[in-house]
């Protein structure tokens, strides 16, 4: 893809990692108007709308998103996360029953006898449960105050929305060259993996290369072209530490 068409995104993607979200709004409400990555420009719009609180412009963002590419299971989660984030409406509202003063004093002894019974049943399980874990206290309150005296196994983390990077990809005598440029959040991600084929009808070879993992921007990874001289097709994934994933190349090149 043309640096040129994606140099809103880009410029997005910096306003973004400053927290200038209504600049980056801007950039890539225009990527999106210039028909420039598409989907990736919906969803980037989206979490930058979630982060000042636009959630039903987040939403119609995260949508069409996914509409543009339903297999992309970052923007699948992007829009289960922001649908959690909106408030049910026209809740029926709860009128309290105001009970018969006869059945006052035999509802109290039903809620005393209620809780009675619960909290020996706390107490109980409370004793087999530090019966059980004292032998691993040590590890339990291994923690520091900032993170919490608790294993990471008892802390609950809100899953990440993520956009994805841009990826320019171009080939050079007999390799393969992508780049992540500047300004671009690579902190998270897991893996990367490349797959290239040759068109159907010609050949039905397909090569998988070993994952890129902790890719760094402004750095040339290369791989060797397995089809040189030949048109190929190459699809490449990206693969977040959290399980989310997200399609970041999907193009033809050329046969050098």
């Amino acid at each position: 893809m043309p640096d040129k068409e994606e140099l809103p995104f880009r410029s997005g993607m910096s306003a973004f990692k400053d927290k200038q979200y209504d600049e980056a709004a801007a950039h890539f409400s225009k990527a999106i108007q210039d028909h420039a990555v598409m989907h990736k420009s919906f969803n980037a719009l989206g979490v930058t709308y979630s982060k000042i609180g636009k959630i039903k412009e987040a939403k119609a963002c995260f949508l069409k998103a996914y509409a543009l590419d339903p297999t992309n299971e970052t923007y699948r989660r992007n829009l289960k996360k922001i649908c959690e984030k909106i408030p049910e409406k026209n809740k029926p509202a709860i009128v309290p029953h105001k009970p018969r003063k006869s059945l006052k004093r035999t509802n109290v002894l039903i809620m005393l006898s209620v809780t009675l019974i619960i909290s020996i049943l706390i107490l109980v399980l409370g004793f087999q449960f530090m019966s059980e874990v004292q032998p691993h206290m040590g590890t339990m309150l291994s923690g520091t105050l900032e993170q919490g005296l608790l294993v990471p196994w008892m802390q609950s983390e809100e899953p990440e929305i993520h956009i994805l990077p841009v990826v320019t990809v171009q080939v050079e005598d007999k390799r393969i060259e992508f780049l992540f440029n500047k300004d671009q959040d690579l902190s998270s991600v897991d893996r990367i993996e490349t797959v290239i084929t040759t068109p159907k009808g010609k050949d039905d070879s397909q090569v998988t290369f070993p994952p890129v993992t902790n890719p760094q921007n402004n750095v040339y990874y290369a791989i060797d072209d397995p089809f040189a001289g030949k048109e190929k097709h190459l699809i490449m994934t990206m693969y977040y530490q959290d399980g989310t994933y997200g399609v970041i190349a999907d193009m033809k090149l050329p046969p050098r």
